[in-house]
């Protein structure tokens, strides 16, 4: 699973901003939480609390569903200087716009 290599074994390890993103994400949708005003502490113990998964074996049954996880160095020219190359951003965002597109009508439709 391309975002779980076995360098996270729990959620308690140090998260990438990506990987904190996914979690509030999973936490504010399925438990009700609103995430982006709690700390990670706050956070971590709600995730102990929620029964999640632990991160290899919920990316693996997200994966089962039919889930892909993409990481960012795939599509990216330079993820070391993304942040303050802001062409490279736009040509990152022209890349996606269209597959996303397609995967939004996939849904709706």
């Amino acid at each position: 699973v391309a975002c779980c290599d076995g360098a996270i074994s729990s959620w308690g390890d140090a998260l990438s901003p990506t990987m904190r993103n996914i979690v509030k994400g999973v936490m504010e949708h399925w438990k009700g939480l609103a995430p982006r005003g709690l700390a990670m502490p706050t956070l971590r113990r709600e995730i102990r609390r929620s029964g999640l998964l632990p991160p290899q074996r919920w990316f693996q049954a997200t994966s089962d569903q039919g889930v892909v996880w993409l990481n960012a160095a795939l599509t990216l020219e330079s993820p070391e200087g993304y942040r303050s190359d802001k062409d490279a951003q736009k040509r990152h965002a022209e890349f996606w716009a269209p597959v996303i597109r397609e995967v939004v009508k996939c849904i709706v439709s």
